[in-house]
């Protein structure tokens, strides 16, 4: 997995975050997320998580979420 950057709107420090935030039946809901422990901005990947589920999905949604903070946008030239 790929290192967080800083906070693209005030410029803390990030963590990541598992919940789950829907549990019973065939499936759970896991939210997986990054935020700023100082803004409290988010970035949140869900992931539906059957009980055939493989450790590479959840290994596959937390490097999405943490891929989605990293991306930044290109500054325009005017």
């Amino acid at each position: 997995m790929s290192e967080l950057k800083y906070c693209p709107f005030c410029g803390g420090n990030p963590k990541t975050e598992v919940r789950v935030t829907q549990k019973g039946g065939d499936t759970d809901n896991v939210d997986f997320s990054v935020l700023c422990t100082e803004c409290g901005i988010c970035k949140t990947v869900r992931l539906k998580i059957a009980k055939t589920c493989l450790f590479y999905d959840v290994e596959k949604a937390m490097s999405q979420v943490i891929e989605a903070w990293n991306k930044r946008a290109e500054r325009r030239e005017e």
